[in-house]
């Protein structure tokens, strides 16, 4: 199958082993499994369960990431990058999208280094903190990319953080520095509420390198001297803490649900948990301790806790590595959250042909192997010098790493790399084996060496000096026949290979023609007919050098045509490499201090259309591409080893078509005899801890067996308990009924009695009461005749005396309405005088103010272009202040060099003592064991001694113990026979009594029912009665209303009328709704028992289950009590075996005993001997040397 083309591929960023340390507080947990923090010029958001990554990259052009901030609810992230204007992206987590770009002319910086979500509205605002010169904070509405507020926090001391209160945003932002502590408040404008910590005790540092804000609201600060300040919220000064370390500073501060955490130098983390009985300072310093024990000259730069369950915290230290700890355990140790990374630049790089491995060295002294495919570090190993190149064979089993001053070659075993073979050769700097993995080149100065691997020789027909300057790069064809290199003299040769010495040729097949440019690195297309050489060195561009095979007819021979072309990068490019099917070239960016991108330049034509990948924060040192074209690596000054994978346009690995082809990824690892003797070790210790787990598990179960029928028979006694009790309780209530039935009866003929009486006294009372209101109304009615004349004759005298009121003020108001009109008519002539006066005026105000906005605008026009030239010569001066700052930053990073170099030779020389302190150290602390342990030998034997005379004691007691139990045994077993069958007993009664309670329980809720029917009966009637009462007492009122029209007949017939469809009409009505009425009153009584019911049965059940839990504990009692006699009874039976076997065996056993004792006691002083000779050989400091066999296996 054909490759696909350049145009349907595609290049993504598939993992990266490494971390940016120079950003403060940049880790965070989305979530509990997800993990976010910066690396390259990438933020990483890194899955911990199943090691898989996704990225957000930093923008094209910008100088790399400053700054990262994560709001509180875990939805916004926003990263700040370097540019000429500092630039703030948001991205919305729940999409991974880029969702806003915030930039301001505000802040002179090119960075911001702090940032801050405000808490409950994250949606809209956000403040930063800018980098140097200005220092100046600024408030944005980020979803509208809008300024709303800005102010320059600092005139020249360093600000390091800025943060919202946790509570509530509009309660303050804090900006904490170098001498600098300002409280803001986002009230018209940023208004200053306090500068600096008032009340702070005078010895306190005032270098505030960090801060935080508690769930409490509390504000916490940590000094460059190990001071931790508490504050309230409104930043009043509450104490402080102390670290209680020398010379430790406080660099970030994490808050938790039960305090906070403090963490600082030595890789250490201090805790302080809530006190409550300190009513000033809240927290106490907590004794428990967290360290990385493994990092103890690192700093931490970041932390992160789990967001719910608290129970991993992850921190980021100043040489890049990520360690998760557990928070919640102290036995455990910190780990790393993926691997052990790079803690400084990466020198060399190479990759694996038959293994997906890929070998990486850098500047901090170690060789790291790492499988991309399953994306994690196999081996580490660390040198007591540098390593400045390495080179993998393709068989996965061997290394050559270049040191300063020679080349060893090692084997790669599954943990370790152990060297066999030194080759000296100083300073190189480039090595490359050829495809086949027989030979290999290195580079010794400015003349190229070719080894055989498999004898390490280098011979003299494989020595090539052309060179005149340093070879920087080699290069292998496919068929290993040829080797390209190039150098710094700007030259590049091709030499052929042969194994015959006879055959090899001195001079070069090829040689390009010299060029001023210094040459970095080759790569070479596969085409065979046109061979093209890419080269790329200091200048800006990418050499590309085409050898084509053109036929000369008049000589009739093939002559090589060259054709030199430059392609303009406009930027440093120093590695290159192409794929093997020749499809596009691979660039890395190495302009020095800005990010090194990776470019993807297309064949066919080869025009210098690139596409653009953000890889590392600094330049690219090294590229390789995997053979079958399926991954790309690069390797940068950071640190950081990034792997690419190459896929088709529907996002698939061109690896999966490719698994057809070649031959599949080899499995076969190096290891050493002692690890298979070690191995099959484990394998039997295991065996032996799987059948000593199975024998506990089979005791374990018989345990669980006795335990579960111990539990029945405590169940039975407490059922046959609660069914006595049950019954005790049911007789109780059949006598409370009986008693209630009488008291209900007695009550009823009572009441029956009352209501006849009452009825009789209100019939009486009803006659002398309409005799009174006949007397009373006749008189009203002649009250009502006196009144109703007087009424008329008023009537007549008011209405004479309205008439003559009215024509009155009829002819007052007439006039009146006279007077108005008049006024009027001489307000409209005054109004029309006013505004003939206003039109007049307005115009002339008109031509004044048009003439004074033709002046202003002239005087404006001319401010602006004075204002323009003013600041034409602002920016000259600035870009001049430029270039002087940059020749100074230059030379100062050229001393910085010199120094490190200094300090450097100085630490090798600290650590050669150090190592020999230590061997001294480990040679007496030996002796001192090997003294101890003859010492206690010695002690054994001395106490097997007493232990034997113990046991000739202990025997004579036993026997007489066992004559005694003999004794006892007989009066027990006749106890355990009386109690079984008691219990046999007991069980029968108990079924009996539980037939009987369900006998009882159906008993009594027939007699709760009958009792409830009787209640609700006599409800009804004395709702009846209460019903009646009320309908006499309305029809005495109606016969009353009658009797005032007693005079009346036509009155008096309407009002009986009336009385007869009140009482008997509605009635006979009432009557035919009466058995609905009935029906619905039956379901809610219905209802009602139901539920009381319901109660009731609640109840009686809580009653029984106490009563049934007393009986169980009962029952547990004699059940223990039982369980008690008869291990006793086991335990005097096994004693009588014992007794039988001593008195069979006793003239036999006191010899056994002295054997063992004899051959115990010769073999310790055998050990006590060798140990001696041991020790006096370490004394003398005789050397003895072991062998190991390196056996390879499949």
């Amino acid at each position: 199958m054909d490759p696909p083309t350049s145009s349907s591929i595609s290049i993504q960023t598939k993992h990266i082993f490494g971390c940016k340390n120079d950003i403060a507080n940049a880790v965070y947990h989305i979530d509990e499994h997800r993990v976010i923090y910066a690396a390259g010029h990438n933020i990483v958001i890194y899955n911990i369960e199943d090691r898989q990554m996704q990225f957000l990259p930093g923008i094209e052009g910008s100088l790399g990431i400053t700054s990262v901030t994560l709001c509180p609810k875990h939805r916004f992230l926003a990263v700040a990058e370097r540019a000429e204007r500092g630039v703030i992206c948001v991205y919305d987590m729940a999409k991974q999208r880029k969702k806003r770009v915030l930039v301001t002319s505000d802040c002179l910086s090119q960075e911001y280094i702090s940032m801050s979500f405000a808490p409950k509205q994250e949606k809209k605002f956000l403040i930063s903190l800018g980098g140097h010169p200005d220092w100046t904070l600024i408030y944005w509405q980020w979803d509208r990319q809008r300024v709303l507020h800005s102010t320059k926090v600092s005139s020249g001391s360093p600000v390091y953080q800025i943060s919202f209160n946790i509570l509530d945003y509009m309660n303050g932002i804090i900006a904490t520095g170098n001498n600098v502590f300002f409280w803001y408040k986002p009230i018209d404008g940023l208004k200053v509420q306090s500068q600096g910590i008032a009340k702070k005790e005078p010895h306190v540092s005032n270098n505030y390198l960090c801060h935080s804000w508690l769930y409490d609201g509390k504000l916490v600060v940590g000094t460059d001297s190990g001071e931790i300040l508490l504050c309230d919220q409104n930043c009043e000064y509450r104490g402080y803490f102390n670290s209680g370390m020398e010379s430790w500073s406080v660099l970030c501060i994490l808050p938790y649900s039960n305090g906070f955490l403090v963490g600082g130098e030595e890789a250490r983390v201090v805790m302080f948990e809530r006190n409550t009985d300190d009513l000033r300072m809240h927290y106490a310093r907590s004794q428990k301790s967290i360290s990385v024990t493994n990092q103890p000259t690192a700093k931490i730069k970041g932390m992160s806790i789990s967001p719910n369950s608290e129970d991993s915290l992850i921190l980021v230290l100043d040489n890049s590595q990520i360690y998760n700890l557990p928070f919640t355990s102290e036995q455990d140790e910190a780990k790393p959250l993926s691997d052990l990374f790079h803690s400084n630049a990466i020198t060399g790089l190479d990759v694996c042909i038959r293994k997906p491995l890929v070998v990486t060295c850098g500047i901090d002294n170690s060789v790291r192997i790492w499988n991309y495919e399953k994306n994690v570090l196999e081996v580490i190993e660390f040198f007591t010098e540098e390593p400045y190149s390495v080179a993998f064979h393709p068989s996965g089993f061997h290394i050559v790493v270049g040191f300063a001053d020679k080349l060893r070659m090692m084997n790669v075993f599954a943990s370790t790399i152990k060297h066999y073979k030194e080759i000296h050769i100083k300073g190189c700097k480039e090595i490359k084996f050829c495809n086949g993995g027989h030979m290999f080149a290195a580079a010794n100065g400015h003349e190229v060496q070719v080894f055989n691997f498999y004898t390490g020789e280098n011979p003299p027909n494989m020595k090539f000096r052309k060179h005149i300057a340093k070879v920087t790069s080699l290069h292998w064809n496919e068929d290993d026949s040829l080797l390209y290199s190039a150098g710094s003299d700007g030259a590049v040769y091709e030499w052929r290979i042969n194994v015959r010495p006879e055959m090899q040729r001195e001079d070069p097949d090829f040689s390009a023609s010299k060029d001023s440019n210094s040459f970095e690195c080759i790569a070479v297309s596969p085409n065979i007919e046109n061979r093209s050489y890419y080269l790329t060195g200091k200048s800006n561009d990418i050499k590309e050098i085409v050898n084509s095979l053109v036929k000369n007819t008049e000589k009739n021979e093939t002559e090589v045509k060259q054709s030199v072309r430059s392609l303009e990068t406009s930027i440093t490019v120093k590695q290159i490499s192409i794929t093997h099917n020749g499809k596009f070239l691979v660039a890395g960016v190495a302009e020095a201090e800005k990010p090194g991108a990776l470019r993807i330049y297309k064949f066919s034509p080869f025009s210098g259309e690139y596409e653009e990948i953000q890889a590392h924060s600094l330049p690219i040192v090294r590229i390789r591409i995997t053979f079958d074209d399926s991954y790309i690596f690069s390797a940068g000054q950071d640190g950081a080893l990034i792997i690419y994978e190459i896929k088709d346009k529907d996002n698939r690995s061109l690896k999966k078509e490719k698994e057809g082809y070649g031959l599949p990824f080899a499995e076969e690892i190096l290891i050493t005899k002692a690890e298979i003797e070690e191995l099959n070790h484990e394998i039997t210790n295991l065996q032996t801890a799987a059948r000593e787990l199975e024998t506990n598990n089979k005791m374990h179960y018989d345990m669980e067996l006795q335990e579960k029928q111990r539990q029945i028979e405590e169940l039975k006694q407490q059922i046959f308990q609660g069914a006595q009790q049950e019954k005790h309780r049911y007789d109780q209530l059949f006598k409370s009924k009986r008693d209630m039935e009488q008291s209900y009866e007695e009550r009823l003929i009572s009441i029956k009695h009352q209501f006849t009486q009452e009825k009789e006294e209100l019939n009486k009372n009803f006659a002398i009461k309409l005799r009174k209101e006949e007397e009373r109304y006749e008189e009203l009615k002649k009250e009502r005749e006196y009144k109703a004349k007087e009424a008329a004759e008023r009537i007549e005298r008011l209405k004479s005396d309205h008439t003559r009121v009215m024509a009155e003020r009829e002819e007052k108001h007439r006039k009146q309405y006279e007077e108005v009109r008049m006024e009027i008519e001489l307000l409209a002539k005054e109004n029309e005088d006013q505004q003939k006066e206003f039109e007049l005026r307005r115009q002339k105000l008109e031509e004044i103010n048009e003439r004074q906005l033709f002046e202003l605008r002239e005087q404006n026009i001319k401010e602006i272009q004075g204002i323009k030239a003013d600041c034409d010569t602002a920016d000259a001066e600035l870009s001049l202040a430029r270039k002087v700052e940059e020749k100074l930053k230059d030379d100062k990073n050229k001393k910085a060099e010199e120094v490190k170099q200094m300090d450097d030779d100085l630490e090798g020389q600290r650590e050669k003592i150090k190592h020999q302190n230590n061997d001294l150290k480990s040679n007496e602390k030996e002796i001192t064991v090997r003294k101890n342990t003859i010492k206690e030998k010695e002690k054994r034997i001395f106490e097997l001694k007493k232990k034997k005379q113990e046991l000739e004691k202990f025997r004579f007691v036993l026997d007489y113990k066992i004559r005694e139990l003999k004794r006892d045994i007989g009066p027990r077993e006749d106890e355990i026979i009386r109690l079984k069958e008691q219990t046999s007993e007991m069980e029968k009664e108990l079924k009996h009594l539980e037939n009987v309670n369900e006998k009882l329980g159906i008993l009594v809720d027939n007699l709760r029912l009958r009792q409830d029917g009787m209640q609700e009966e006599i409800k009804k009637q004395s709702e009846k009665l209460n019903e009646n009462s009320s309908k006499i007492q309305a029809l005495k009122d109606g016969i009353y209303d009658c009797v005032q029209y007693i005079q009346e007949e036509k009155k008096l017939k309407e009002a009986i009328l009336k009385l007869y469809e009140k009482f008997v009409r509605n009635e006979i009505q009432a009557k035919v709704s009466t058995t609905e009425n009935q029906y619905v009153r039956q379901c809610e009584h219905l209802e009602r028992t139901i539920s009381g019911l319901r109660k009731k049965l609640k109840k009686v059940n809580k009653v029984h289950q106490q009563d049934t839990s007393r009986i169980m504990s009962n029952n547990v009692d004699l059940i223990s009590e039982i369980n008690g006699l008869k291990k006793e009874l086991k335990y005097l039976e096994y004693l009588e075996k014992e007794v039988k076997k001593m008195e069979m065996n006793k003239s036999d056993k006191k010899t056994v005993v002295e054997d063992v004792m004899k051959k115990e006691i010769e073999k310790n002083k055998e050990e006590i001997t060798m140990l001696r000779r041991r020790l006096n050989e370490l004394e003398t400091g005789v050397p003895q040397s072991f062998h190991q066999e390196d056996v390879l296996v499949s």
